[in-house]
């Protein structure tokens, strides 16, 4: 019998601490390098995990230069957005597989800060090469979550 859970699918920068000393440079309060990554799909709504293609990369790169911006999410989280490719393409699989999300439109990022309050066009741009790891899956641990299941 398949068990469903809440699925959050996300891979860690493994070049976070050059990225982030790039931003620290310009003043920016960085969140720590540990702990940058781009999430691919935070489904609330139940999955079969074992259901879900595994993916084709086992890592991704984005290499040196590219569509690049900065960009206030919400109230916030100050970001570095990124083309979808490979990840675009991975989000939609998830979606197809059974998983939600709460966003209508895919906005591949890494959160760079939770306490940015200046204009994001007065900072650069990481141009340089982004390293991702391995897809991490994980449970939502929220009440929210917990209650649709």
């Amino acid at each position: 019998m398949e068990e469903l859970k809440t699925l959050y699918v996300s891979r860690k920068v493994t070049n976070a601490v050059e990225i982030a000393k790039h931003f620290r440079a310009q003043g920016v309060n960085v969140m720590p390098a540990s702990e940058l990554h781009v999430t691919i799909i935070y489904s609330r709504q139940p999955v079969d995990w074992f259901a879900v293609p595994q993916t084709w990369q086992e890592t991704v790169e984005y290499p040196e230069g590219g569509a690049r911006a900065m960009e206030n999410f919400g109230r916030d989280a100050f970001v570095l957005r990124i083309p979808p490719g490979e990840l675009g393409w991975r989000h939609d699989q998830l979606k197809e597989a059974g998983a939600s999300s709460d966003y209508p439109d895919f906005k591949p990022h890494i959160t760079i800060s939770n306490t940015f309050d200046g204009d994001p066009g007065d900072v650069e741009p990481w141009t340089g090469r982004i390293m991702l790891g391995p897809e991490i899956f994980e449970e939502i641990e929220d009440e929210t979550a917990r209650s649709l299941i």
